[in-house]
């Protein structure tokens, strides 16, 4: 894991300020966001295949994840966690029967062991202690973590226009490849089972099915390697 420049401090801005208000010019959704449906797919490529009855989604955002998933796997209980009141306030309204709370990392509102799989989507980079964070995750996973980030992502520090203070693109402080993302997490006591770089699918765009799409991919990164646009990591408490 790479971490930002030692001239700028993470726990110096006030990201969850900052945070609250993001909902004012971002949406989390297929029809405003064209990545949020490769942030399901990227975790669904190590998600369990095993019948799971319970989820907790760990900064659910607008809930779509949520939504997703439960529809692809019909899990009896869906739970969807965000520090924004107003996204969860948004993911009520929008997806009725699954279930939203205002809470959020280093400190989860549930008992031990609570869901059977745990999910956090494009949460780690923005935290400027991932790993306190991963071993709460582990903490209230019973049987499986699935963890997405940005691969490869490189920290770039912007100049506010307002306040003329620096401030990292994006709100990513950490920046992970496969192997500092594998150690973090046995760091964290997660035991990883499984991690991806995920590609864009050839012709996503143009209607191409996954699977050929994903086929033709694979044989372009044979002939030519480069960065996926997430890497995806499926884990399991230490101690199950």
């Amino acid at each position: 894991m790479r971490r930002q420049d030692n001239a700028f401090d993470p726990t110096a801005i006030d990201w969850w300020a900052y945070y609250q208000h993001e909902h004012e010019v971002s949406e989390f959704a297929p029809d405003a966001d064209e990545i949020e449906p490769h942030r399901c797919y990227a975790a669904w490529s190590v998600f369990p295949r095993e019948r799971l009855h319970s989820l907790l989604d760990v900064g659910c955002g607008d809930g779509y994840f949520c939504h997703w998933i439960k529809g692809r796997t019909r899990m009896n209980e869906v739970t969807g966690v965000d520090i924004s009141r107003a996204r969860v306030e948004k993911a009520r309204r929008r997806y009725r029967g699954l279930t939203f709370l205002e809470a959020g990392l280093p400190r989860l509102p549930f008992e031990d062991r609570q869901f059977d799989v745990v999910t956090c989507i494009e949460v780690l980079e923005h935290l400027a202690d991932p790993i306190s964070s991963l071993a709460e995750l582990s903490r209230v996973a019973r049987r499986f973590v699935v963890i997405t980030v940005p691969d490869r992502q490189p920290i770039r520090w912007l100049l506010c226009p307002h306040c003329l203070k620096p401030f990292p693109a994006c709100g990513h402080v950490n920046s992970f490849d496969a192997d500092s993302l594998t150690r973090m997490c046995t760091r964290a006591g997660l035991q990883v089972q499984a991690i991806r770089v995920y590609h864009v699918p050839a012709g996503f765009d143009a209607g191409i099915p996954m699977w050929l799409g994903g086929l033709v991919r694979r044989l372009l990164l044979v002939a030519k390697p480069r960065r996926g646009l997430f890497l995806a990591a499926r884990c399991r408490p230490a101690d199950t």
